[in-house]
């Protein structure tokens, strides 16, 4: 008597078979070197795609890092000598409490200087002799690189018990700033407080100072060619140079014969930064962003496109080439019709214009635009499959015992084409990739996500390669490539290992 096999013992023996397909599968595909080298491609964007919240320090979009436009990466000072001197940021906070200080004029007793991290200038003359007297705070910088483009200068100073100036009766105080960068070696000194930062303070006030180097009015003040930055004509080498601040008290004597609270000034700490040379993996791009943090970040991108329109074409392709190949007749040329329909229309300018009228479209719109011209190939290859299967043995005996048409076309036909549907997965996600950036190249693509047709695209139009800027072109463009045949190896693979009569190439 024949011995009844359980359930349970079916569906082991069901996942008994799968493992050793899996096992055998494999086996064959180690063997190939190119699907080995696919898979690791794969792999290694995978894992940084996913690790791009981590490994991206930057905002791709948003965030500027403060270098210059279009640095070279860090990197390249160790294997160019022209980069090794090269700035990196840096950033001085130069403490009051620290700096060295002078004090002069008419009454310089009347000044009293207290270090704290927030320093205080008190001045009160009780003689209520007229005249100026000033206090100077000095910093020393040793400044370490060979040359610089950009610096800024940014502190805060509060100053209250101001007696305000009376233009008519001559009488009352007035203070006045003003900045400047000595060369130690040479003594010469550079100003860098324009009269667009008001030199003058007239009134009690809390005032924050801002400094940039390449500020217009900072340029006709020294008088510098064109090509030639304040910050190139003041650090020309490594050295020593001091950030000097003078304040310079104008007392008129008191307007009142008793004289108001003592006048006081307080300083925060001088931020004194130098932007950058080089900077980090893959240099900036012309607005001062990470171009790793944007790779990075394509990479999600770029399997988001894949993966989502190999999907959606699946799940269309998929469904109505088995109802045409299956059902025949008016559905199956009713079908064919829009497949040849679609197949025949010129894809790319259609997909340009209907971008073109929704101006700024979103990611998975684009997506699905690509999407929707894509899936007749594949459904015209199911569609001549099924012809061929639906009049197997198979099929016939699944129809005797009664299976439904659409049972019959996901249950027994539908399986015996995963190694059609797998290869044409390999096939159509780096092509939906290669569209996705070519659209974004031409100025089509989604403003608001970090694509590398995107980062291509601000590359070609902001000079990248005439400032032979090779660190914002490159990655992008390996990336597509790279990506593109990880795929396409995997495809071909996989084709080898389940059509055997490739194996005899």
């Amino acid at each position: 008597m024949a011995k009844v096999i359980t359930k349970a013992e079916f569906t082991r023996y069901k996942r008994q078979l799968f493992v050793k397909a899996l096992k055998d599968f494999w086996r064959q595909y180690k063997r190939r070197k190119m699907g080995l080298v696919g898979l690791f491609i794969l792999v290694l964007f995978a894992a940084m795609g996913l690790a791009a919240p981590v490994i991206a320090l930057y905002d791709p979009l948003v965030e500027k890092v403060f270098v210059e436009p279009t640095v070279p990466p860090e990197w390249m000072r160790w294997i160019s000598p022209a980069h090794r001197d090269l700035p990196r940021a840096e950033f001085y906070a130069l403490n009051p409490r620290d700096a060295k200080v002078e004090k002069g004029g008419i009454a310089p007793e009347a000044l009293k200087f207290s270090g704290a991290e927030h320093s205080l200038i008190a001045y009160e003359n009780p003689t209520d002799a007229s005249g100026i007297s000033w206090i100077s705070l000095s910093h020393t910088i040793d400044y370490p690189y060979k040359t610089l483009k950009t610096f800024v200068v940014r502190f805060d100073i509060d100053v209250e018990n101001l007696q305000e100036y009376d233009v008519f009766e001559g009488k009352g105080l007035r203070v006045r700033l003003s900045l400047f960068i000595r060369d130690e070696r040479g003594g010469r000194e550079y100003d860098i407080l324009i009269d667009k930062h008001k030199h003058w303070i007239l009134r009690s006030e809390r005032r924050g100072l801002k400094i940039y180097s390449t500020e217009m009015e900072l340029r006709r003040l020294h008088e510098l060619p064109t090509g030639v930055e304040l910050a190139e004509r003041i650090f020309r080498s490594a050295g020593k140079y001091a950030l000097v601040l003078n304040v310079t008290i104008h007392d008129a004597g008191a307007i009142k014969l008793d004289r108001a609270k003592a006048l006081t000034i307080r300083i925060s700490p001088i931020n004194f930064e130098i932007k950058g040379m080089l900077h980090g993996l893959l240099g900036t791009n012309y607005m001062s962003q990470d171009v790793w943090s944007q790779f990075v970040h394509g990479i999600r991108i770029s399997f988001t496109v894949g993966l989502l329109v190999a999907a959606t074409v699946l799940l269309i392709g998929v469904v109505l080439g088995l109802i045409a190949g299956y059902k025949g007749g008016t559905i199956d040329r009713s079908l064919i019709g829009i497949f040849d329909t679609i197949i025949l229309m010129p894809i790319l300018p259609i997909i340009l214009l209907t971008i073109m009228i929704l101006k700024e479209p979103h990611i998975y719109l684009i997506i699905f635009i690509i999407a929707l011209f894509s899936w007749p190939w594949l459904a015209r290859y199911v569609r001549s499959w099924t012809y061929s299967l639906k009049e197997r043995a198979f099929v016939e005996s699944a129809k005797v015992i009664g299976a439904s048409d659409t049972y019959i076309m996901f249950k027994y036909v539908l399986p015996q084409m995963a190694p059609l549907m797998v290869y044409y997965v390999t096939i159509i996600i780096p092509s939906a990739i290669l569209t996705e950036a070519a659209l974004s190249l031409l100025g089509f693509g989604d403003p608001r996500a970090p694509s590398w047709g995107k980062m291509i695209e601000g590359a070609w139009h902001h000079g990248a390669l005439a400032a032979g800027a090779w660190w914002w072109v490159a990655p992008p463009v390996i990336g597509l490539i790279a990506l593109a045949m990880g795929f396409v190896f995997i495809g071909f693979t996989l084709d080898e290992i389940v059509n055997p009569r490739l194996r005899r190439r």
